[in-house]
């Protein structure tokens, strides 16, 4: 997330209220566009076995030059 400069609260904004969501070969992917029209794809599995909602495999900002 660091290397991308998607910060914990814009990860959190694309799950818990994300414009799309579609599942992806076990996964979920979420999406989001924000006002500036940036778009971010953050691609997860549930996980409430390990006492968490989610555990991150991705997180794309696909506005990035």
């Amino acid at each position: 997330m660091r290397e991308r400069n998607i910060s914990e609260a814009d990860l959190l904004r694309v799950i818990n209220d994300p414009d799309l969501t579609y599942p992806s070969y076990g996964k979920r992917v979420s999406e989001d566009v924000f006002e500036s029209g940036r778009l971010l794809r953050i691609i997860y599995v549930d996980t409430p076995e390990a006492g968490t909602d989610a555990r991150i495999i991705s997180a794309i900002d696909l506005e990035e030059g």
